[in-house]
């Protein structure tokens, strides 16, 4: 029993002074384990140096009740500001381009709102897509 009760206060300074966080987890594990007299028998669980997981049936969801309009600025809104933002790399652009007479060095503000403009595009006809394939109700 004394030869335990060593251990233990070795390993409980132990725990004091490392910083490594898989090291603590297996040392309180090992102490964990001294209390229930199986330390040396059994390795340290995975799941417990990621913390405790509860099983998907188990886990809360809250009920959102979403503004009605919500949903429509959520799905029509960030295309928007994608193809707002495309229009005002170029116009930036020409007027650096103008400013410099040279448009040709402001290729690559042109290249962004073209972009800008196209991922905006696209996500502005999947969002539509969606709408037409999801009856809203209400």
């Amino acid at each position: 029993m004394r030869g335990s009760e060593q251990e233990r206060q070795q390993l409980i300074d132990r725990l004091k002074t490392t910083k490594n966080p898989t090291e603590r987890e297996k040392i309180l594990w090992a102490l964990e384990g001294m209390r229930k007299e199986a330390y040396k028998t059994a390795s340290p669980p995975v799941e417990q140096a990621r913390g405790p997981s509860v099983p998907p049936e188990e886990k809360m969801k809250l009920p959102l009740q979403m503004p009605k309009g919500l949903g429509q600025l959520m799905r029509y809104g960030v295309p928007f500001f994608f193809i707002i933002f495309g229009f005002s790399f170029i116009l930036q652009g020409v007027v650096r381009g103008i400013e410099r007479n040279d448009l040709a060095s402001e290729a690559g503000q042109f290249i962004t709102g073209i972009l800008f403009i196209a991922f905006g595009a696209s996500a502005f006809l999947r969002a539509k897509k969606m709408a037409k394939g999801t009856p809203e109700n209400g």
